[in-house]
C-alpha cells in the first residue's frame, strides 16, 4: 500500500512539473522563448530597484531551459525579471503572465493597449515601470494589492487610475502625468522618492514623512506645500506652479532647492547649511539673503527683482546665474571656483574677471559694460558680451574658445590673440576699420558675421580650412579680404554674392603676409661661386636672384631669392626637397646638389648655403637694354644698360650702345664712356666676375613734334647694346640686345613693355624675351608692400625658364604652376612724384614650337597693400618677317593719339589695305583702301592698345596705337 501512494506522489509531482503555461497569444510566446543569455529579456537574479528597471549585463538567462518550444510552469517561476517589449514585438495580449508568479521585477514598454490588467498573482511583485506607450496612449490601471511592490515608475507614460493605497510599502514613486489631483501621504509612508511632475495637485501636504529624500512636484498647479518635519529631503523641485510663499525652514539636510517660475517674493534660507544649489529664477524676489550659504556651488536666481547681490563670501561657488534683474554692480573677486557666470539684462557698469581661471562661460549681454578684465581668465569658451557700450575689447590667449558673440558694441578696437577652434564669431554692429585674425592660429569658422562696420581690411589668412557654413560681410565699406592660397575662390564666391553691401571694387588674394598662414617653419641660405676653388666663404661672390624649387612629394613651386643671393622660405610642417635651378647649369657643381628638411623635428629656421664651382671653361656675357621711364617728347629719357657675366670666367667687357642721334641728345651717363661719337657710345668696363652685374645708367633729351626732325606720339625709338669680351661666347645671341621704345605723349605709370618691342624676329623663337612691368604708387600714403602677378600663358612660354633679370628695389618671386609673383616686399613706395615708382624686369624662353606670325602677349596685375589690382595693358609681340625699315619709317602719320572715335592714316603713298589687331594678337578686321589717306571708325572698340598694320603699295608699316 505504502508503495501505491508513493508512486501516485511521484506522478502528481511529475504532471505538475511538466505542466505547460497557457500563452495564447503566438507574439508574446515567441517573445518568451527568444529570450537568452545576452538578449536582456529575462533574468533569475534578485532584483533591486536601486539599480534600476534594466538587466545588468551578464544576468540575462533563457526561460526555455529545456529548449522544447514551450514555457512549462516551472520554467516561468524560476523567473524573477521580465522586459516584456511591445513596441518591437507586436504583442497584443500578456495571458500567461500569471504564471510567472516569483517575478520581482516588470518592466512593460511599449504597450498599445489603452487598459492594463496586472494579474493579482504577481503578489511578489517589488517593481514595475510602464515604458514609452505605442501612439501616446494613455494607459487606464487596474492593478490588484500590491504589499512588497517598492517601485513604481509610469514617467514615460501617460497613466490613469493610480492607487497608491494599494502599494502601501512604496519607497519610489515616479509617477509624471498621472492625472493625479490628489495625493495621501499616509497611503505610502515609507516613501523615499517622490516625482509627480505635470499632474494637478493644489495642495501637496508632505509633511513629516520622515523617509522622504527626493520631490519632485514641477509644473502640477501646486499653490500651497508642507514640507514641514520632512526633515531628512535632501532634493526639492517645486518649479512651474503658483506658489507665493515657500517654507523650507528645518530641513537641514536639504542640498538641492528649485523654485524657479512661481510667484516668490521671500525666501528664508537660513539654516540650511548644506544646500549646495539654489534655483530661483523667475519670481519676485527683491532680496536675497545667502549669508549663510557657504557651501552652495550653483546659483540660478535670474529673473527678479534684485538690485544687489553679496556673493563675496560664497567661495565654493562654481556656477552663476543673476541674469535679468536690476544689478549695477557685481563683484565675483572671490570666486576663484567659478566656472560658468551669467549676468545677462542688467545695468553692469563694469566687469572685473581677474584671477577667475576655471571660468569657461561667460554671458553678460545686454548691461551697461565699459569695461571687462579678463587677467588671468584662461579657459573661456563661451563669451556673448554683445548690446554693451564696450569700446575696447582683447581676447587673447583663450586655446579653448568655441563660441564669442561680442554684436553691439562701440568697439573700434578688437584684438584676437591666439585663439583656436572657434564655431561662432560675430561682432555686426561696432566701429571697426579693420579685423585681423592672422594672430589666430587655428580658426576654423563654421558662422562668422561682421557686417554693420566701417571695416575696409579682414585677414582670415591663419593656415587653416577656414569651413564656415555662413559668412556676413555686409554691410561694410570692404576693400580687401586676406585668405589663405586654397581660399581665395572660395572667398571670392562669397563676396560676389554679397558685393552689393560692400565696396565695388572689394577683392581678395593672400598677400597680406608672404608666409603660410598659421604656425610656420624657414628654410634660408646663401648662393656663392668659389672663385678660387678654395671652397664658398663670405668672401666670395654671391650669385644673385637664385632660384630653387621646393618640393612635399606632392606639390612643386620655385622661389628667386634676392639680389643678395638670399633665398627663404616658410612652409608648414612636412618634409621637403630642396634643389637648385641653375639658368646653365653646365657650368657649374653644386654643393650639395639639393638637400632634405622635415619639420617640425628639424629647428626652425633651418640655414643651408650653396657653393658653385666652375666646371671647366666657359665664357658667356649678357646684356639688355631698361627703359627705366616712358619716352615723351620734349622730356629726359633714361636707360640702364646691364651686362652680365653668366659664364665661370672673369671677362674683361666692351660694351657699345647705339641710338638715334637725330631724335636725341645724349646729356650723361653714370659712368663716362671711353668714347663718344655720333650715335655710338662705347665703355670700357673691365673685369667682370662670374655672376656679376655692371649697370651704367645714360640719359637723353627727346626732340619735340616741332623740331626737326620731328618726334612724335607712335614713334619708335631703336638702340642696340653691344657686349663683348676677349673670348669666344658660348651663347652669343644674347651678347646684342635690340629696343624699340614707343613714343606716347600719355601713358599709364603702370605698364608691361616687351622689350623686344611689338615686332620680333621669327629667329628669335625659342629663345629669351624681356618684359618689364613698372609701377608707380599714385595714392596718398606710402605703399608698404606691393605685389606683381603675372599668369604666364603655357601655350606661349616656358616658365621653368623665367629668371629675375633687374629691377628698382630688391624683392624676390614666388612661381607655383603657371603664376610668378614678384614680392617687393616692405618697400614703403612713396607717394611723391620724384620717387613713386619702380619696375622688374623678367627674361623667359617663348615655346620652339612658335611659328612664323605667332602673337606672345603678357598681362599683369599689380596689388598695392590692401588696394584693388591695377591690371598692365597687355603687352603683345608678333614673331613676323615684316620690313625692318618700313616698320622703324616715320613716313606713316596717324592722329589723334591717343585715339578716341575715329584715326586718321596719311601715308606718302596710296594704302592697299590697313589691318587691326588687338592686344592678344587677335586680327579684328581688314580695311581696303585706294587713296594716300584712310580713316578708320575707332568708336566700337574698348579701350586699350591695338597694332594698326599699314600696307601701301610701297611696303607694310606697324604702329602701336593707344586708344581711349
Amino acid at each position: 500500500m505504502k508503495q501505491l501512494y508513493a508512486f501516485f506522489v511521484l506522478l502528481i509531482v511529475q504532471l505538475t512539473s511538466a505542466q505547460i503555461v497557457n500563452i495564447p497569444d503566438p507574439a508574446f510566446k515567441a517573445y518568451l522563448l527568444s529570450a537568452n543569455s545576452t538578449n536582456l529579456i529575462a533574468s533569475n537574479q534578485p532584483w533591486d530597484y536601486n539599480v534600476g528597471f534594466f538587466i545588468p549585463i551578464g544576468m540575462s538567462v533563457p526561460i526555455d531551459t529545456n529548449n522544447d518550444g514551450e514555457i512549462q510552469v516551472t520554467e516561468a517561476q524560476a523567473i524573477t525579471y521580465l522586459d516584456v517589449d511591445y513596441y518591437n514585438t507586436s504583442i497584443q495580449d500578456l495571458t500567461g503572465l500569471e504564471a510567472f508568479i516569483n517575478l520581482e521585477g516588470l518592466n512593460l514598454k511599449g504597450s498599445s493597449a489603452s487598459t492594463f490588467t496586472l494579474p493579482a498573482a504577481l503578489q511578489n511583485l517589488e517593481g514595475l515601470r510602464f515604458g514609452y506607450s505605442a501612439m501616446n496612449l494613455t494607459i487606464a490601471l487596474n492593478l490588484p494589492l500590491l504589499p512588497n511592490l517598492k517601485a513604481f515608475d509610469s514617467s514615460i507614460t501617460s497613466v490613469t487610475g493610480l492607487n497608491l493605497s494599494l502599494m502601501p510599502n512604496l519607497e519610489y514613486l515616479h509617477a509624471i502625468n498621472a492625472n493625479l489631483t490628489s495625493f495621501n501621504k499616509l497611503d505610502v509612508p515609507l516613501l523615499k522618492y517622490l516625482d509627480i511632475t505635470q499632474n494637478n495637485i493644489p495642495n501637496l501636504d508632505i509633511s513629516n514623512m520622515t523617509h522622504l529624500e527626493t520631490v519632485k512636484v514641477g509644473s502640477s498647479n501646486v499653490q500651497q506645500i508642507n514640507l514641514t518635519g520632512s526633515t531628512n529631503l535632501k532634493f526639492l523641485n517645486c518649479s512651474s506652479n503658483q506658489l507665493t510663499d515657500l517654507n523650507v525652514s528645518g530641513l537641514v539636510n536639504l542640498e538641492t532647492l528649485l523654485f524657479a517660475y512661481n510667484q516668490v517674493s521671500n525666501i528664508n534660507l537660513s539654516g540650511l547649511s548644506n544646500l549646495t544649489t539654489l534655483g530661483c529664477s523667475s519670481n519676485l524676489i527683491s532680496i536675497l539673503d545667502l549669508s549663510s550659504q557657504d557651501s552652495m556651488v550653483t546659483l540660478n536666481c535670474e529673473q527678479n527683482l534684485l538690485t544687489t547681490l553679496d556673493l563675496l563670501h560664497m567661495t565654493n561657488l562654481e556656477n552663476l546665474d543673476c541674469s535679468s534683474n536690476l544689478l549695477t554692480t557685481l563683484n565675483v573677486s572671490s570666486l576663484t571656483l567659478l566656472k560658468t557666470l551669467k549676468c545677462s539684462y542688467n545695468q553692469i557698469g563694469t566687469l572685473d574677471l581677474s584671477g577667475l581661471s576655471d571660468l569657461f562661460l561667460l554671458e553678460c549681454n545686454d548691461n551697461l559694460i565699459q569695461d571687462i578684465n579678463f587677467f588671468g581668465v584662461t579657459n573661456l569658451i563661451f563669451l556673448r558680451c554683445s548690446e554693451n557700450q564696450l569700446t575696447s575689447l582683447t581676447i587673447s590667449d583663450f586655446p579653448n574658445l568655441d563660441y564669442l558673440d561680442c554684436k553691439n558694441n562701440l568697439l573700434s578696437n578688437l584684438i584676437l590673440n591666439n585663439l583656436y577652434d572657434m564655431s561662432l564669431f560675430d561682432c555686426s554692429n561696432n566701429l571697426l576699420s579693420s579685423l585681423d585674425l592672422t594672430t589666430v592660429p587655428n580658426f576654423s569658422f563654421i558662422s562668422f558675421a561682421c557686417g554693420g562696420n566701417q571695416i575696409q581690411t579682414l585677414s582670415f589668412k591663419n593656415g587653416v580650412n577656414s569651413s564656415l557654413s555662413s559668412v556676413y560681410l555686409s554691410p561694410n565699406p570692404m576693400v580687401y579680404i586676406c585668405v589663405d592660397e586654397d581660399e581665395v575662390p572660395w572667398m571670392q564666391n562669397i563676396i560676389e554674392q554679397q558685393q552689393s553691401g560692400l565696396s565695388p571694387t572689394c577683392h581678395t588674394n593672400s598677400f597680406c603676409t608672404f608666409t603660410p598662414g598659421g604656425a610656420v617653419s624657414t628654410f634660408r641660405g646663401v648662393f656663392r661661386h668659389d672663385s678660387n676653388a678654395s671652397g664658398c666663404d663670405p668672401a666670395d661672390f654671391v650669385v644673385p636672384s637664385p632660384r630653387i624649387s621646393i618640393s612635399n612629394g606632392t606639390n612643386t613651386a620655385s622661389y628667386i631669392g634676392n639680389a643678395n643671393g638670399q633665398y627663404s622660405y616658410s612652409v608648414q610642417d612636412g618634409t621637403f626637397s630642396i634643389t637648385p635651378q641653375l639658368e646653365n647649369p653646365t657650368y657649374f657643381t653644386v654643393t650639395p646638389p639639393n638637400y632634405l628638411v622635415t619639420f617640425p623635428a628639424t629647428p626652425s629656421p633651418f640655414t643651408q648655403d650653396f657653393c658653385l664651382t666652375s666646371v671647366g671653361v666657359a665664357h658667356d656675357l649678357e646684356v639688355v637694354i631698361v627703359p627705366t621711364d616712358f619716352a615723351v617728347p620734349g622730356f629726359e629719357s633714361s636707360y640702364s644698360l646691364l651686362v652680365k657675366n653668366k659664364g665661370n670666367q672673369n671677362e674683361n667687357v666692351t660694351l657699345s650702345f647705339t641710338f638715334n642721334d637725330a631724335v636725341m641728345n645724349f646729356t650723361q651717363a653714370s659712368i663716362a664712356p671711353t668714347s663718344s661719337t655720333v650715335g655710338l657710345l662705347t665703355w670700357n668696363l673691365g673685369v667682370i666676375a662670374p655672376f656679376e652685374t655692371r649697370m651704367l645708367n645714360v640719359t637723353f633729351v627727346l626732340n619735340t613734334p616741332t623740331a626737326v626732325p620731328s618726334l612724335n606720339a607712335n614713334d619708335v625709338l631703336n638702340f642696340q647694346a653691344n657686349a663683348a669680351g676677349l673670348s669666344t661666347d658660348v651663347t652669343p645671341l644674347d651678347n646684342s640686345f635690340d629696343l624699340a621704345q614707343t613714343v606716347f605723349n600719355s601713358y599709364d605709370p603702370n605698364d608691361k613693355t616687351c622689350l623686344q618691342g611689338t615686332v620680333i624676329d621669327p629667329a628669335e623663337i625659342g629663345s629669351y624675351v624681356y618684359y618689364r612691368i613698372r609701377f608707380e604708387n599714385t595714392g596718398t600714403f606710402p605703399a608698404r608692400n606691393v605685389v606683381i602677378k603675372d599668369v604666364i600663358n603655357p601655350a606661349m612660354f616656358d616658365i621653368s625658364t623665367l629668371r629675375w633679370v633687374h629691377s628698382s628695389h630688391s624683392g624676390y618671386a614666388q612661381i607655383q604652376g603657371n603664376e610668378v609673383r614678384f614680392i617687393f616686399e616692405n618697400i614703403q613706395l612713396p607717394f611723391e612724384d620724384d620717387s613713386n615708382d619702380g619696375y622688374v624686369v623678367f627674361k623667359i624662353k617663348t615655346l620652339p614650337t612658335l611659328t612664323l606670325n605667332s602673337t606672345i602677349s603678357n598681362t599683369a596685375s599689380i596689388y598695392f597693400d590692401f588696394n584693388y589690382p591695377i591690371i598692365t595693358n597687355t603687352e603683345t609681340s608678333i614673331f613676323t618677317t615684316l620690313d625692318v625699315a618700313n616698320f622703324q619709317s616715320d613716313a606713316i602719320d596717324m592722329f589723334p593719339v591717343p585715339a578716341e572715335n575715329t584715326l586718321q592714316i596719311v601715308a606718302p603713298e596710296l594704302i592697299k589695305s590697313v589691318s587691326i589687331t588687338d592686344s592678344q594678337g587677335r586680327l579684328l578686321w581688314t580695311q581696303l583702301g585706294d587713296q594716300a589717306t584712310l580713316q578708320l571708325d575707332m568708336q566700337a572698340l574698348p579701350p586699350g592698345v591695338y597694332l594698326i598694320q599699314t600696307t601701301t603699295i610701297g611696303g607694310k608699316y606697324l604702329k602701336k596705337v593707344l586708344k581711349k
